[in-house]
């Protein structure tokens, strides 16, 4: 499917060039790699909640919201790091190619297990990617907690031996701090014992509270 966006795309560009410019926006022009990270996750959790109302219009907003702040990040990085952004673009474009050899070098249809374990290997194999030993589940740093103590959960339920270290690292919680994140995490146990989704639980659970707080009026305390 051909999509007549390069004119389109380049309009974006020159903008956000613009408001980076000599000329540009003062408040574009102290933002930082950091910055523009932190608004990077604001937007996608405003596009997470447009697809979960399925609302089009809204969901076309915050992906240009999401691409726009994209565009600022790579210029910052460029421009702090002395690189030239347009680097990023040949990269993805490059990476897609390379794991997707059923596609680009050898066409064969290959079954959805088959593409999955495909792409895993050609990851790992890949020039700069290091499979961490000391890693039992390979999570970025900056994952939101509860995600990850949720996925190394689900990952040891695999094996009674990861099993048993899982719950004896709980168990041996010393301060109070400790005690309250094995209490969290328990509750991720329990959650992955009888397949419960802990994202969506908490999420109706924060909508049903929401929904009675607004609910109920405010009063002066007695």
């Amino acid at each position: 499917m051909e999509l007549d966006t390069g004119n389109k795309f380049n309009n974006l560009v020159k903008t956000i060039s613009r408001l980076l410019g000599p000329q540009g926006c003062p408040w574009d022009h102290k933002q930082t790699v950091h910055t523009w990270a932190c608004y990077l996750i604001e937007e996608i959790y405003e596009l997470l909640d447009s697809i979960e109302d399925d609302h089009f219009d809204s969901i076309a907003n915050e992906i240009g919201d999401v691409i726009a702040i994209v565009l600022f990040l790579a210029m910052t990085v460029s421009k702090e790091k002395g690189e030239n952004w347009d680097r990023f673009l040949d990269e993805a474009n490059q990476k897609l190619i390379r794991r997707h050899p059923h596609i680009f070098q050898k066409p064969e249809e290959l079954s959805h297990e088959e593409i999955e374990s495909q792409w895993k290997q050609i990851k790992k194999t890949e020039k700069g990617y290091h499979t961490d030993k000391k890693c039992f589940v390979k999570i970025p740093r900056s994952y939101p907690p509860l995600e990850t103590l949720d996925k190394i959960i689900r990952k040891a339920q695999h094996s009674p031996s990861k099993q048993k270290i899982v719950t004896n690292c709980f168990a041996a919680s010393q301060n109070e701090e400790e005690k309250i994140a094995a209490e969290i995490a328990y509750a991720l146990l329990k959650a992955a014992k009888y397949q419960i989704n802990p994202k969506e639980a908490l999420t109706k659970l924060c909508t049903k509270l929401q929904e009675q707080l607004h609910e109920e009026p405010d009063f002066p305390p007695s």
